[in-house]
């Protein structure tokens, strides 16, 4: 479930790092740290959307596929894979 929720925000998360690089570095910093706060938040609101849903259904499926990649991502993002 954790897993599925890490995925959800990763991408989100990818753009906002982009804007903030743009803006300067000074304070891509400090938006970082809340970054991988907000991140985890949003995968796993979007793990536990993914509960709700019937596990034989297509939308479960490609969701499922899609938060995985996004937890994938997050493990990247934030020096979490050893």
């Amino acid at each position: 479930m954790a897993l599925l929720a890490v995925i959800t925000s990763c991408g989100q998360s990818a753009g906002n790092k982009t804007k903030t690089m743009e803006q300067g570095t000074s304070k891509h910093t400090g938006y970082v740290e809340n970054e991988e706060e907000l991140t985890r938040n949003s995968i796993e609101q979007e793990a536990e959307k993914l509960m709700e849903l019937d596990p034989s259904s297509e939308e479960y499926k490609e969701r499922k596929e899609i938060l995985k990649k996004r937890v994938d991502l997050f493990l990247i993002m934030f020096g979490k894979l050893s």
